[in-house]
């Protein structure tokens, strides 16, 4: 996952820096000692820029460890996008961002190796599909709690996409 929201991987998945940890379901169902410990990750503010690897780090942290206890964090996505999305992210955290650089049987979403790398990873995969589901409901609540509004909500939309990332993949 890039750590700022200016390069995306994807135009069509929602990068989970977004996300507010303690509005995700998992961190209200976690007993107070992981919230606290949770809580106590948050980076200090240290300026007027925001450091996105701090929060990015931050946050993969926290949300590993509220995967742990949901259940809907363990199941890899049925929808093939998504699937494919979720994958791209595992084989990132191991081959790096860059697709290319990647071993050639890994370079093509629908080649038997990535299919392998898949179940091999599925753990992962599953993760990543997760945070997207959680990216969702987070954007239909904020769709939902701006019904109404005269402007309503508004969001950025990538122009462009990085070559190296999931949508070029």
């Amino acid at each position: 996952v890039p750590a700022s929201p200016y390069s995306p991987s994807s135009r069509r998945f929602i990068n989970p820096l977004y996300l507010r940890v303690a509005d995700t379901a998992a961190y209200g169902a976690a007993d107070e000692s992981l919230r606290a410990e949770i809580d106590a990750w948050r980076p200090g503010a240290t300026g007027e820029l925001i450091d996105y690897d701090a929060v990015w780090a931050a946050k993969a942290t926290a949300l590993s460890r509220l995967a742990q206890a949901d259940p809907a964090a363990v199941r890899v996505p049925d929808d093939p996008a998504l699937r494919d999305f979720a994958t791209y992210c595992a084989l990132a955290e191991v081959h790096g961002r860059d697709w290319k650089q990647w071993p050639a049987p890994l370079r093509h979403p629908s080649g038997p190796a990535v299919a392998a790398a898949r179940a091999e990873h599925a753990g992962r995969v599953a993760y990543h599909g997760w945070l997207q589901h959680l990216c969702d409901e987070q954007l239909a609540a904020a769709r939902a709690a701006s019904a109404g509004m005269a402007v309503g909500l508004v969001q950025d939309l990538a122009v462009g996409i990085d070559p190296g990332g999931a949508d070029g993949w």
